[in-house]
């Protein structure tokens, strides 16, 4: 099968598209529309660390329960790598 071949008229209106991309554009921002930045004051806030009480505890609740997990599972690995428990159909 031959290739298709571009004709006169569709390789001018590729040569305009691409004059047309590389031209810059400019963009006018009608006055109404211009953007001033105003000044934001910041505050002073305090927070404070006994706000909630049970706040500490319940992260302290779950950062020992998550590392007691990780801790079970560490050793649980170095069980079955040493071969003290075995299972069937599992290697290392």
């Amino acid at each position: 099968m031959a290739k298709k071949r571009k004709t006169r008229n569709q390789k001018i209106l590729a040569k305009k598209r691409s004059h047309q991309a590389q031209m810059p554009i400019s963009i006018k921002t009608p006055e109404r529309f211009s953007f001033t930045p105003s000044i934001v004051h910041t505050a002073n806030i305090t927070v404070s660390t006994n706000s909630n009480p049970g706040l500490r505890k319940d992260v302290m609740k779950t950062f020992m329960l998550s590392g007691s997990i990780i801790a079970i599972e560490l050793i649980l690995f170095s069980l079955f790598k040493n071969h003290i428990i075995t299972l069937p159909n599992l290697g290392y």
